[in-house]
């Protein structure tokens, strides 16, 4: 963390599904103008849903820890990968009774493009500190995955990922133990 007597310089980013392109494109702009990555320009980062996604995305560290991605990267997350994602079979269609029985979309797709961008990092890997915030709704209360806490941070980068993302009735949730507890987690 930064020296006490300095500021903090925090960047929160919004969620919103396929829309997580505006803010990414917003990011790949300031890289652009300042010729450096968002993730060295922060003493800490954090996002929900596909806020969260793109977070974790800016961290993951190349192999002499400074970040892998630009936020150009992550726009093709949300332009080439986000219609793989968010493409609805006429079978899941039926099956979920036109997203009234079940969530609306298959959940495989999206591990597949997440595990493609992330891979197997942790999340104490990443460049900056990082907090993304879920849902645990089989205890009931939000969880906080960060990547500065031991309880937290040896989760893979792409699970966070995909729970900060399991919003419900789009996605099912996520099975993980978190803490040497089941939990279900949500968006």
């Amino acid at each position: 963390m930064p020296d006490e007597n300095k500021y903090i310089k925090v960047l929160s980013i919004d969620g919103g599904g396929i829309r997580g392109l505006i803010p990414a494109m917003v990011l790949a702009e300031i890289e652009r103008k300042t010729g450096d990555k968002i993730a060295n320009m922060f003493d800490l980062m954090t996002g929900n849903s596909a806020g969260g996604i793109a977070t974790l995305g800016l961290n993951v560290a190349d192999q002499n820890r400074k970040p892998r991605f630009s936020a150009e990267k992550i726009t093709e997350f949300f332009t080439k990968d986000g219609p793989v994602v968010f493409k609805k079979s006429p079978w899941k269609r039926v099956t979920s009774g036109f997203g009234i029985l079940d969530e609306k979309y298959d959940h495989k797709p999206l591990v597949r493009v997440l595990k493609k961008y992330l891979g197997q990092n942790i999340l104490e890997t990443s460049v900056t500190r990082s907090l993304i915030s879920t849902y645990d709704i089989y205890n009931r209360h939000p969880q906080f995955f960060k990547s500065w806490d031991k309880k937290y941070n040896k989760h893979n980068m792409w699970e966070i990922a995909r729970a900060t993302s399991a919003a419900p009735t789009y996605f099912e949730p996520i099975k993980l133990v978190v803490n040497e507890k089941k939990a279900v987690l949500v968006d």
